[in-house]
């Protein structure tokens, strides 16, 4: 359940075998099972997920079958604090720093304009270019003095982290001015 609410949602037919055939579950089995999933579902995940039964009739018996949908709020842990995911038919255990950040992303927890990005200052900033990209961007000029400007930041504790004083939109467009600092050819920095 935690591997597909960290990806793409998915299902799982309880009384089936692995090769296709239905084993098929009575009754009691459904009764039974219904309440281990629903306990697994809240006790067993972090956030807790509510997966969809369906009870399926086949001539064998019945499948149930398992719903999970994809999770709004990333990344969904075990008990145990361990992020899975899908890879395929099977589950892996999410470890990379990388992976865990980009599901953090996917719920809007880490945006990349609030990333600090290491040996950079406010002086590396190139504002001629960054003029020009926010006015491609935004279809405006630069309002330098209605809106926060590079000259209006500071550098904070971090080495390399800029934070905003104000809230404009050259304070929302970080991410693309630190990827605009030191830039390599032509064209505009993409977000």
């Amino acid at each position: 359940m935690v591997a597909f609410s960290n990806t793409a949602g998915g299902k799982i037919f309880i009384g089936v075998r692995n090769d296709g055939s239905v084993l098929g579950l009575s009754g009691t089995d459904i009764d039974r099972l219904n309440q281990l999933v629903s306990n697994s579902a809240s006790q067993n995940v972090r956030p807790a997920v509510n997966p969809l039964t369906e009870n399926v009739p086949h001539p064998n018996g019945t499948v149930m079958m398992l719903t999970i949908a994809e999770g709004v709020s990333k990344p969904y842990m075990d008990k145990n604090g361990a992020i899975w995911v899908k890879n395929g038919s099977d589950k892996r255990r999410a470890t990379s720093r990388e992976e865990i950040q980009r599901l953090f992303q996917q719920a809007g927890l880490v945006h990349a304009d609030e990333t600090p990005v290491a040996g950079l200052s406010v002086g590396d900033v190139d504002i001629p270019y960054f003029e020009a990209f926010f006015e491609q961007q935004f279809g405006e000029r630069l309002a330098q003095p209605a809106a926060t400007t590079v000259a209006d930041q500071h550098e904070p504790d971090e080495p390399g982290a800029v934070e905003c004083r104000g809230q404009s939109a050259v304070c929302q467009s970080a991410a693309v001015l630190t990827a605009c600092l030191h830039r390599q050819g032509g064209g505009f920095c993409q977000q």
